[in-house]
């Protein structure tokens, strides 16, 4: 029985992971936005950091599903 049973924990850690980095991911993007709302004043310079920031998460993003989806 033991067996059976085995397999669950590794399957659900495969999927575990990856959802952990996405809400990672998130609230980091949450973070860098409050961060630049309270911070820069410049309405240009404030959509600048933003689009940099969410095409930093976006990044980290693709490199977790490549990491986590695509066998080497």
């Amino acid at each position: 029985m033991l067996v059976e049973y085995a397999s669950i924990p590794i399957a659900i850690g495969l999927y575990l992971k990856y959802f952990i980095g996405v809400l990672i991911a998130l609230h980091a993007l949450g973070g860098f936005r409050m961060m630049i709302l309270r911070r820069v004043r410049d309405e240009l310079l404030s959509k600048m950091l933003e689009s940099i920031s969410l095409t930093l998460i976006m990044v980290f993003m693709i490199q977790i599903t490549i990491l986590e989806f695509i066998p080497l």
